[in-house]
């Protein structure tokens, strides 16, 4: 499993110098995981100081470790970096466990920094801030709560942590562009800013299509040539914030649950190696390990069902591997079972995204806008002006109808339910098509019969 992942992590995240720790080890030394290496019970290097260099000649080594999910892993990096009473910087609105769950339980306080989101009137606004790109932090906001709260401390010292999900983001669906990711990263550099970049949504990238998805889905299946050109695979899924870090300050999280099946609980984390041998002391501590039995199940399926092996042919040591051009599109690279398979899952997941715009469009306008989802699996949706004030309860009306939505103030990083919030999220996850289709419509119903009430007031 490390073996796979380091390497996929050098084809896919490689930063400028391409500096890893594991890139110059043996294939020997490669094959022994950093939980091997980090288990003899001999103390672990410390950690770099924080607030981290500005400046930096050289990035320190990277390295990679099999890990039991990201949320467990995002604990333990909060355990790691973070004393009560620090802040923690994230999206404004943010995956709801981060505040509820770990960030406020241990006394860290979430700092929200405002987004691009990109709720355009007809669903299809394809620029955010200025960036051509599907939306994201604002790198001016950034640097702005980063001095509010310098400014705020009694000593004055910065965020340790921004905690970003930059790709599908869970709740708003936004992507972040190079751009806008260099910007960020920049507003890091001048404040020492170490980021946790927490993306399991990274391979669920499939653009923003056409159609209402239904008639899609017949021509998907008939296997269109152009349709397989316009699936992203493992290419063209853009600039990782690690692949730009030039001073070790990313972690970055990824994860098997969103991309093979829920549940999985198994991931691996790219940082500085200082940092990962910290993490694999704390993983060993509290589960002794990333779970054995889904480690096994998982390399069978990537190292032998889909030919991604050491050995043999499309193996890391085989005809095929190794190289630049070692997971190819269509190749025999180690990687290419894998990319059909996350092929699959944005062919898929691009269907279910136009089938949610489409229903959308048909019974939510005039009601609600939104951006059409380019990846992951929500759709992020703000009420119109007249709705606004009264969003509680129009999507409790909703629900009494047997639809529900997660309101925005849920994943609203303050942890605080009740303050007054115009979005919601839509999940096209798990829903068949009619069921889609069906819920939109109830959901538009409600909020229309909302308005009626409001009118005859």
């Amino acid at each position: 499993m490390h073996s796979w992942a380091a390497r996929h992590v050098l084809e896919q995240h490689a930063p400028p110098g391409g500096v890893f720790g594991f890139e110059k080890e043996s294939k020997a030394k490669k094959n022994e995981t950093a939980a091997e290496r980090g288990a003899g019970g001999a103390a672990a290097p410390p950690l770099p100081p924080l607030p981290l260099p500005q400046q930096s000649s050289l990035p320190p080594p990277h390295d990679v470790m099999i890990t039991n999910g990201n949320n467990p892993t995002l604990e333990a990096v909060l355990r790691l970096f973070c004393d009560r009473g620090d802040d923690l910087l994230c999206e404004e609105y943010t995956y709801p466990h981060v505040a509820e769950s770990l960030a406020l339980p241990a006394g860290i306080v979430p700092c929200p920094v405002a987004c691009d989101v990109g709720s355009g009137s007809n669903g299809d606004d394809e620029s955010d801030g200025g960036y051509d790109d599907g939306g994201g932090i604002r790198p001016e906001a950034l640097d702005a709560a980063i001095a509010a709260r310098v400014a705020a401390r009694p000593d004055g010292r910065a965020p340790k942590l921004l905690y970003t999900v930059p790709v599908g983001q869970n709740p708003t669906g936004a992507v972040a562009g190079r751009e806008r990711r260099q910007k960020v990263y920049a507003v890091c550099r001048k404040w020492g800013v170490a980021i946790v970049e927490d993306d399991p949504y990274f391979y669920l990238q499939y653009g923003n299509g056409d159609g209402d998805g239904k008639a899609k889905k017949k021509k998907e299946e008939e296997g269109s040539e152009e349709e397989e050109q316009q699936l992203k695979g493992l290419h063209g899924l853009g600039a990782s914030y690690l692949s730009l870090d030039v001073d070790g300050r990313v972690i970055r999280l990824d994860s098997f649950s969103k991309v093979l099946f829920p549940g999985v609980r198994l991931g691996w984390a790219t940082a500085p190696r200082a940092v990962i041998d910290k993490l694999v002391c704390h993983l060993h501590g509290v589960a002794l390990g990333a779970p054995p039995l889904a480690q096994v199940l998982t390399s069978a399926l990537l190292l032998r069902g889909w030919g991604g092996g050491d050995d043999g042919p499309g193996g890391l040591g085989g005809p095929g591997g190794g190289g630049a051009d070692g997971g190819g599109r269509g190749g025999a690279g180690p990687f290419a079972g894998f990319e059909r398979h996350v092929q699959t899952m944005q062919r898929e997941y691009r269907r279910r995204a136009s089938v949610a715009h489409a229903a959308a469009s048909r019974h939510l306008a005039g009601l609600a806008s939104w951006r059409r989802p380019a990846a992951g699996m929500f759709l992020w949706a703000t009420l119109a002006a007249d709705l606004a004030p009264v969003a509680g309860a129009a999507l409790a009306r909703a629900r009494s109808a047997g639809v529900v939505v997660v309101p925005g103030a849920y994943a609203h990083c303050s942890g605080d339910r009740e303050r007054p919030c115009a979005c919601f999220r839509l999940s096209f996850a798990g829903a068949s098509d009619e069921a889609l289709e069906e819920g939109i419509r109830r959901l538009g119903a409600a909020l229309r019969a909302t308005r009626g009430e409001m009118a005859t007031e």
